[in-house]
């Protein structure tokens, strides 16, 4: 396993820095963890009986308090899933599954490439794109 260090900055967007980093370094699998500051969050958590997320945007002091998810594969194209647990200014916490982290600060995450295939593929039942395992 090889492992990265990223360093997001200042108005980056997380979920699109790492599919570029994984791109550039020739990473197709992947898992990460990371802390910072956001300005801006749009999250979703997923109703399982309507098959559909529900999303809100947050904006402000926002603390990124921890930051997972994987990095894979589907129909060619890489994906990444994941969640962000937040605080903002009253501290209170809040998280769910990221669509867009916009960074205020900085994001430092660890990037663990993996040796295993991490492919996912549509449950219809459940309706989201699981892991393939």
């Amino acid at each position: 396993m090889k492992s990265f260090v990223l360093r997001l900055e200042k108005g980056d967007e997380a979920i699109s820095k790492i599919v570029g980093f994984c791109a550039q370094n020739d990473i197709e699998n992947a898992w990460f963890s990371g802390f910072g500051a956001a300005s801006s969050a749009r999250l979703a958590i997923y109703d399982l009986e309507k098959k559909e997320y529900i999303r809100k945007e947050f904006s402000g002091i926002l603390e990124i308090l921890n930051f997972l998810g994987n990095v894979g594969q589907m129909d060619g194209k890489t994906i990444v899933h994941s969640h962000v647990t937040l605080s903002n200014k009253d501290f209170s916490a809040f998280g769910g599954h990221v669509d867009e982290l916009i960074i205020a600060a900085t994001c430092e995450i660890i990037l663990h490439q993996l040796d295993i295939t991490l492919a996912r593929k549509r449950d219809d039942e459940i309706g989201l794109n699981l892991l393939d395992i």
